[in-house]
């Protein structure tokens, strides 16, 4: 079994436009997860950004360098980049020929750097591991879709009962019509699937805050709420012979100008914020879900908590490594003010001991002449006061107090 997309997974093993990225940005392209938060500003050539959304959609080289899509679309505009249209791709996985817009800039334009928008919010949302999905899934047991809404799901049975159609619960019962209707094929699966996924959710704990008939429901898990859909593919083209009259009782959930492709759209992100469990998306057709998508989606579902748990442990041990890396940079600059001060008065004392130098040179010349004076000072002769001198000079001398040479003024 293999989803057709899997935006959540699918860029994690996407090494190819990792090294498509490393080679446009530089080195400063990131190579491991959670090195956003402190990345330096990605540069990359107008001609490269360009090439880069011509080989890949702007969604997936978002997600790769943790920015949005409309944050990178923004960026495209402000340097006159042209993106495909809607389509483009669809045309490319169906094997079409598809237009390419020139870049419509000289040389001197294309090669000008163009700095990609930086992510704020990237470091708070986490994506589940495999193997969170895994250890899940090994749990569950095996997930059969309902064939039919004998046994539905209550919130299900309320969303028949207000379209009108009859299952066996509500027979009889006023309000119903006595000719009721058949759902269309692509209702009819997709509500047995949300049937089946609700009995089993709850049977594993989770609780059911909110929902609504277009597929969307507000779950809580453990202590962590989530937002799921179970709807509809749609496409902005149509398949071919595909018969469109009566598809759904609901089109006004979905855009006019779309069309169905009669796969199923699972979805699931983290609600409110701060919640941080990275929108996760999977694709399948009818085969694939029987087949244990099904079953991947609910595992995906369950692990939420387990990918919260890891995000707010990692989101610790990061706290801690950055006080620890202040208290280290803290350490350090007072180590290096402290140096700087020991090295000032390092210089004083050697001004010192020059000074005391040039004292006793000074005093040994006045010795010499002394003889030929008699005179007398403050009652003292100048002998006496040479005496004082040098006594006073070898006071002040620095090496009598090696200890104290490289102390600091709060060591005193």
């Amino acid at each position: 079994m293999n989803p057709r997309w899997e935006d959540n997974t699918a860029l994690a093993d996407d090494d190819c436009l990792v090294a498509v990225l490393q080679r446009s940005v530089g080195p400063n392209f990131p190579s491991q997860e959670g090195e956003w938060l402190s990345r330096k500003p990605l540069q990359v050539t107008v001609a490269g950004l360009y090439d880069l959304v011509w080989r890949y959609p702007v969604s997936r080289i978002a997600q790769a360098i943790g920015v949005s899509d409309q944050g990178l679309k923004k960026c495209l505009k402000k340097h006159g980049i042209p993106s495909p249209p809607r389509g483009y791709w669809t045309k490319v996985d169906l094997g079409k020929e598809a237009e390419v817009t020139p870049l419509g800039l000289d040389e001197e334009q294309a090669a000008s750097l163009v700095q990609l928008p930086i992510s704020t919010s990237g470091g708070h949302r986490i994506s589940q591991t495999k193997k969170e999905r895994s250890e899940v899934a090994r749990e569950l047991p095996q997930i059969t879709v309902e064939e039919n809404f004998e046994c539905v799901h209550p919130i299900v049975a309320v969303w028949l009962k207000e379209a009108g159609h009859v299952v066996w619960e509500l027979r009889g019962e006023e309000g119903i019509p006595e000719d009721p209707f058949s759902l269309s094929e692509t209702d009819d699966f997709r509500l047995r699937v949300t049937s089946t996924f609700l009995k089993v959710v709850e049977a594993c704990g989770a609780r059911v805050l909110t929902s609504h008939i277009s597929g969307r429901f507000e779950i809580e898990v453990g202590d962590t709420k989530l937002i799921v859909k179970i709807c509809q593919k749609m496409s902005d083209q149509r398949k071919n012979g595909m018969d469109l009259s009566g598809w759904t009782l609901w089109p006004e959930h979905h855009g006019h100008w779309l069309f169905p492709t009669n796969d199923l759209k699972f979805y699931v992100r983290g609600a409110g914020i701060g919640n941080g469990i990275h929108p996760t998306q999977f694709v399948y057709s009818i085969r694939e879900v029987t087949d244990g998508g099904l079953r991947k989606f609910v595992a995906c579902v369950l692990a939420a908590p387990s990918a919260k748990k890891r995000r707010e442990e990692e989101r610790l041990k990061a706290r801690r490594a950055s006080l620890e890396i202040s208290a280290n940079n803290r350490t350090k600059e007072h180590s290096e003010a402290r140096d700087a001060e020991r090295w000032e008065l390092f210089k004083k004392h050697a001004t010192k001991w020059d000074e005391k130098q040039k004292v006793l040179t000074f005093i040994e010349a006045l010795k010499r002449v002394s003889t030929l004076s008699a005179a007398e000072y403050d009652g003292k002769s100048l002998d006496k006061w040479l005496e004082w001198a040098e006594e006073r000079a070898q006071d002040d001398d620095p090496t009598k107090r090696l200890e104290d040479i490289f102390k600091t003024r709060d060591e005193f």
